[in-house]
């Protein structure tokens, strides 16, 4: 049976020969039709091309929208945590002038005579005044100093009350017992506040719906603080509240707008990024395309025209590792076995173009699937570029996400150091206003013109006039009960000629700054307008001795003296909060940058996958598949079937190539059916 089918075959040979020799060489050469080809490898470019780069394209987009919503919550995360942060520093703020505020009470009610030492007396008056809701002298003091504070917007504060807790001495639980608001004395404290007792310790909360048990609508931050309103009892429980409706709005604006302002930045470095890798991918693609799809189709679609038109002498160039090595190697192979052939058989005006030579790799007819064995050249360029700009454009957002993060960052932080230099500075009045009500105390008019002379005297013999024993005082007070966390406080009188000739302290919290001429940096803040400054120093102030961060707050209040102005400086240490702040910051930045990491990670891993799988399966049925395809026509050719014909499917790849190879077989065919005609006759 086999013996039969050599014999077949050796017969369909020799009638392609006969054929060959006796009417190619009659063959007119028609010109190749190079419009047509170059339209049908255009259209092959373009189809896969669009193919790929819609791939990259879409895989890119996905990724920037990602990165564009990871960035939008870590900000939205950054805001929210830095709103909670000044929220907290306001807090604290106003807890720490609790204590100031009851010293305060505490010496006015010494100075007016009406405090009372014994508990039980103490007491019984506060019992008394419950049951019989009236105001005793003692209540009448403190809630003058209430009222003042609440008056003066220290801190913004706008009511202040003081509740007893239960199991005060003859006192029904959570009475209030002293008010900046006569309105709320006696009445009993709101179920809401109650959370705010408990615990034994200063505590706070933002109540965005007001404290309605109070009449208090809108957004309020309510802090409490335990102090013995009188020595030896039950402590108390002191309330401050503070509308915050208008500020949180300032908040939200200001967060809002550096947000906004951060994601356009983000935004357009990522939109910017995907243009340019776009660009890229598309010139770099169409590099890899025409290099190595459309010039091989070009070379292989003339040698099928060559080869039709008679010139079996035309080679197809073959580059090693080529994707179309295996189908070259198929195509020199066929036209090399009819040389060889012919040359047998003797010329007959065919140009056959070396009749001797060999085929450069035999294997390769007798192994067909030889180009599936190994990786395609543009799946493995196409997969290391994608992967090459991923990773560059993941560096670019990283770094811009950095940059955006650090300026985000250092912003929130100077709003929240201006905000605690702002609240510092709402205390001017407050503190005015206790020194001025001490000074009366005392029998000292501030302003009088007794006062005034006995001051401006003490300025060049450095010794204390009666004005500033008492507001030494007020600042030794402030700072030993830790008031807004101020320490020192200094009062400086600028450079005033005749008065002075340079800017000397004049006030201070600390004996050993009396009389001392003012550093140049704080002569520097008292010297502008008379307006409320800050600074933030972040060396301190060598000068007077302190070191590391320190907030400095200034701000002016009239001496009495026509042409003196009086400045009181009070300086925070920031070093302690300062690194909270970085501690908070940096931690929310360390969390980001390492889940945009992962992030990234993931994404190429996920990119490599997607990239390479699909990329496989468009390449292998785009281009691999119908290489495949024609490398088993041309070997078919080869063992004698000519009725071979490749299937073309319209608008593919290769339709041009697959036509100008079914016409070459055409030919051959028609060229045997014309010569064996006459011979069977």
């Amino acid at each position: 049976m086999n013996k039969d089918k050599d014999k077949a075959k050796a017969t369909l040979n020799q009638v392609i020969v006969s054929g060959i020799v006796s009417h190619m060489g009659k063959l007119r050469r028609t010109p190749v039709n190079q419009d047509a080809k170059t339209a049908g490898h255009r259209h092959a470019r373009s189809i896969i091309l669009f193919q790929i780069t819609a791939l990259l394209v879409a895989v890119f987009i996905a990724s920037g929208i990602l990165s564009i919503f990871f960035f939008r919550d870590s900000t939205d995360r950054l805001a929210r945590r830095s709103k909670k942060q000044l929220i907290e520093t306001e807090a604290e703020l106003m807890a720490s002038s609790h204590q100031f505020i009851a010293g305060i009470i505490t010496q006015i009610q010494k100075l007016q005579g009406v405090f009372i030492s014994d508990s039980a007396e103490a007491a019984n008056e506060i019992s008394g005044s419950v049951a019989e809701k009236e105001i005793t002298p003692v209540q009448r003091v403190s809630n003058e100093v209430l009222a003042s504070l609440a008056g003066e917007g220290l801190l913004g504060i706008s009511t202040v009350v003081v509740a007893a807790p239960s199991g005060y001495t003859g006192v029904p639980g959570n009475t209030i017992i002293l008010s900046s608001n006569d309105s709320y004395m006696f009445t009993g404290l709101p179920a809401e506040l109650a959370g705010l007792t408990t615990g034994g310790e200063s505590s706070s909360e933002l109540f965005e719906s007001g404290v309605p048990g109070m009449g208090l609508e809108g957004q309020y931050l309510v802090t409490s603080y335990p102090f013995e309103l009188f020595q030896g009892q039950t402590p108390v429980w002191y309330f401050d509240f503070k509308p915050m409706r208008k500020e949180l709005a300032e908040i939200d604006g200001y967060f809002s707008r550096e947000m906004i302002h951060a994601r356009l930045v983000v935004e357009l470095v990522i939109v910017l990024s995907i243009v340019v890798l776009v660009m890229i991918i598309f010139l770099v693609i169409s590099y890899f395309i025409r290099r190595n799809i459309v010039e091989p189709i070009e070379e292989l679609s003339e040698t099928a025209e060559f080869i039709k038109n008679g010139e079996l002498g035309a080679r197809v160039p073959v580059r090693p590792g080529e994707e179309f090595e295996p189908l070259k190697r198929a195509f020199n192979e066929m036209t090399a076995g009819l040389r060889m052939i012919l040359g047998k058989k003797g010329g007959s005006g065919v140009e056959t173009g070396g009749a001797g030579e060999k085929s450069a790799n035999p294997e390769i007819i007798n192994r067909p699937n030889a180009g599936r064995e190994k990786r395609s050249s543009i799946l493995f360029k196409s997969t290391v570029l994608v992967i090459v700009l991923f990773i560059l454009s993941s560096l670019v957002s990283i770094v811009t996400f950095n940059i955006t993060m650090d300026s985000l960052i250092d912003q929130f932080k100077d709003k929240t150091i201006e905000t605690e230099a702002t609240l510092i500075a709402s205390s001017r009045n407050f503190i005015i206003e206790q020194v001025s009500m001490v000074l009366k105390l005392y029998d000292v008019v501030a302003y009088s013109p007794e006062a005034t002379r006995e001051f401006i005297t003490s300025l060049t013999t450095e010794e204390e006039s009666r004005i500033q024993q008492v507001g030494n005082i007020v600042l030794k007070t402030m700072v030993s009960t830790n008031f807004l966390g101020l320490n020192p406080i200094v009062d400086v009188i600028p450079s005033a000629p005749p008065f002075l000739d340079k800017p000397l302290i004049a006030f201070s919290s600390d004996e050993k700054y009396m009389y001392r001429e003012a550093p140049d940096e704080i002569s520097r803040l008292v010297s502008g307008e008379q307006e409320p400054v800050f600074e933030l120093f972040e060396n301190g102030v060598p000068e007077m001795g302190l070191e590391n961060e320190y907030l400095v707050v200034a701000f002016p209040f009239s001496s009495g003296a026509e042409g003196m102005s009086v400045w009181t400086v009070c300086f925070k240490p920031m070093y302690k909060e300062i690194g909270e702040i970085n501690d908070f910051y940096g931690q929310e930045k360390e969390r980001t940058l390492s889940i945009l990491v992962l992030l990234v990670f993931g994404a190429v891993i996920v990119l490599i996958v997607i990239t390479f799988f699909i990329l496989s399966f468009l390449i292998r049925r785009k281009i691999t598949a119908p290489i495949d395809e024609l490398s088993e026509a041309a070997e078919e050719i080869m063992e004698g079937n000519l009725d071979v014909k490749v299937k073309v499917a319209p608008g593919e790849q290769f339709e041009g190539l697959k036509n100008t190879f079914n016409d070459m077989t055409e030919s051959l065919k028609r060229i045997i059916e014309d010569s064996s005609g006459p011979q069977g006759q």
